[in-house]
C-alpha cells in the first residue's frame, strides 16, 4: 500500500491507491518514469511482524550467537539468502509493476 502521508487522506486506503495510481499516471502522461526505493533489507519489529507469524525467525537473520542481526543500523535484517523472502521480495516487485505501473 502506497504510504499515507502524501495523500490527501492518509487514514483512507482507497484514496492512497487511487491518488498513488493518479500519480504515475500523471508522470508517464508527462515522460517522467516512476522508480519506487523500496526497503526490503531490514524491518523495525520482529515480534509484531507478519513474517515471524507466518514461519518463526525464518525471515529474519541472525548472528553466529543466535542474536537477530543489525547490520544496516536501521533495524533488523531480513534474510534476503532464503528462498521464500528472496521470493517475497520479486513477488512484490512484480505486484508494484503490475498493479501500479510502476517502472522500476
Amino acid at each position: 500500500m502506497p504510504e499515507g502521508s502524501y495523500s490527501t487522506n492518509a487514514l483512507c486506503p482507497l484514496t492512497r491507491i487511487s491518488e498513488f495510481k493518479q500519480m504515475v499516471h500523471s508522470l508517464h502522461n508527462a515522460g517522467i518514469r516512476v522508480i519506487l526505493d523500496v526497503v526490503y533489507n531490514h524491518t523495525f519489529d520482529i515480534a509484531n511482524s507478519n513474517f515471524q507469524k507466518t514461519y518463526p525467525d525464518y525471515f529474519f537473520r541472525k548472528n553466529a550467537d543466535g542474536i537477530y542481526s543489525d547490520g544496516s543500523g536501521c533495524g533488523n535484517e531480513t534474510a534476503s539468502e532464503k528462498p521464500m523472502m528472496r521470493q517475497f521480495m520479486i513477488e512484490s516487485v512484480k505486484y508494484w509493476i503490475n498493479e501500479y505501473h510502476i517502472d522500476g
